[in-house]
């Protein structure tokens, strides 16, 4: 099921693999452990069902059973806006496990449902090449490759493989809630899948390349989480989106009208984005409170969009840290 260059690339490397207990994930664990592979695992428990904690004691006896290491989280997030906040948890999460076991690879169980919903989803939402396209294979991030293995075989696939070999998985009750968006989304993508996989998938690999083609990304510098690219005018629609994108979101279309209206502003109070001279910058959200008069002297000589400050401010590094970045980007 896993092409040989994905399992040649993940041998002899550090692999730490996002685990739920899901269909997904545990074929994609027993799948690569049949080809002597073994990873690591990290789970979250968002303590939002009683069925969590026995995917997490499933967790333990799967690190167990393959003697591999286990990482749990375990946080309750807010209801508001649940999937792009557990998101941007989840990835801050196995990121912080990359940099201090120094992993060389994360994996995740994505498969060709979760990519045809996806690019469904963006049709919704006035998406361009780019974003429709979404999930790849191998992406290079900050200190890691970000592998997804499964992204040409259905999650229909997956479940007869692992029942064929008797394996216990867990289905999220989730799944089936109306509420998001993706399970209203989910029967429209099976039934394409089910007639036409092939076309879809040659469709998919197609508009990959045609989004390598098109776009080009931007060189970027980070200070904390302030992520800051040089302001390409032309591309500024196609630049916010991925640098949205590298925040954990996606602006609908209302929402990239009003941001480049401005040059500039924040996204359900957290993600802000902001112009300032040649650069474009975003970072999480702070109001600005008590800065001190050199520090606003300090943005207003390096044109620090007035959106950004507040969390520039709490983070308060060294105006040479800041300055340095940004002759990076010259």
């Amino acid at each position: 099921m896993i092409s040989e260059v994905t399992l040649s690339l993940l041998r002899a490397r550090r692999n730490l693999l996002a685990f739920s207990g899901g269909i997904d994930s545990t074929a994609l664990f027993h799948l690569l452990s049949m080809q002597g592979i073994l990873c690591d695992l990290a789970i979250v428990d968002y303590n939002r069902r009683a069925q969590s904690k026995k995917e997490v004691a499933y967790a333990h006896e799967l690190a167990q059973r393959f003697g591999c290491k286990l990482f749990i989280k375990s946080i309750t997030l807010p209801e508001s806006d649940f999937e792009a906040t557990a998101r941007r948890a989840r990835y801050q999460f196995f990121e912080e496990l990359i940099a201090t076991h120094r992993y060389d690879h994360l994996l995740t169980a994505h498969q060709l449902n979760d990519r045809l919903e996806w690019l469904l989803i963006q049709l919704t939402k006035g998406a361009g090449t780019v974003e429709l396209v979404g999930m790849r294979e191998i992406e290079k991030r900050a200190g890691y490759l970000l592998i997804r293995p499964l992204l040409e075989i259905t999650k229909q696939e997956l479940q007869r493989w692992l029942d064929r070999h008797n394996i216990p998985y867990f289905i999220d009750e989730s799944n089936h809630d109306p509420h998001f968006m993706r399970n209203r989304i989910r029967p429209i993508a099976q039934a394409l899948l089910a007639e036409h996989t092939q076309g879809i998938i040659r469709s998919l690999v197609y508009l990959s390349d045609d989004a390598l083609r098109l776009w080009n990304k931007p060189k970027e510098a980070r200070v904390g989480k302030v992520i800051i690219i040089p302001f390409r005018p032309e591309l500024f629609r196609r630049d916010l989106l991925w640098l949205a994108k590298q925040q954990g979101i996606l602006p609908s279309f209302r929402q990239q009208e009003m941001i480049m209206a401005d040059s500039g502003g924040v996204l359900a109070g957290k993600i802000a984005f902001g112009v300032g001279g040649k650069f474009l910058w975003s970072s999480p959200y702070h109001p600005l409170v008590g800065a001190s008069k050199a520090f606003k002297e300090g943005c207003r000589l390096r044109k620090v969009p007035r959106w950004i400050r507040g969390y520039l401010w709490e983070l308060s590094p060294a105006w040479e840290v800041v300055d340095c970045a940004l002759a990076s980007l010259l």
